[in-house]
């Protein structure tokens, strides 16, 4: 039978793959996956957060932990910076529809009064 400590190290394991997981999701800008990645993730570390702290003398459970964080740590920066830069691609199309919404009426007043061109044969 499983005992708590090695049922910590298997969860451990377990949520070490679904962030490596998700860091590859992030690094291919699979959004979508990501978040799934991270829903399956999310009763892992629950579970974690209430039973490693019987364990947290163990090192090598304390380091897998600190090295899960740490990958987290990276992919959340390189969320933030994705984020941010989508953000600032949504004003720049923003200020160019503004920019159209502007001239395009002078556009169309111009081709209204073009003449009209047509073929007789």
């Amino acid at each position: 039978m499983e005992t708590s400590h090695q049922r910590c190290l298997r969860i451990a394991g377990a949520l070490e793959d679904l962030v490596a997981q998700e860091a590859a999701a992030l690094e291919s800008r699979d959004y979508s996956a990501a978040g799934n990645l991270q829903d399956r993730a999310a009763p892992l570390v629950e579970f974690l957060a209430q039973n490693a702290p019987v364990h947290a003398v163990d090192a090598v459970l304390r380091s897998r932990i600190a090295a899960v964080q740490q990958l987290r740590a990276r992919s959340s920066a390189q969320l933030a910076i994705e984020i941010e830069r989508t953000r600032v691609d949504l004003l720049d199309s923003e200020q160019a529809r503004r920019q159209v919404a502007k001239i395009a009426p002078a556009y169309a007043r111009s081709a209204s009064n073009r003449a009209k061109l047509c073929a007789v044969g």
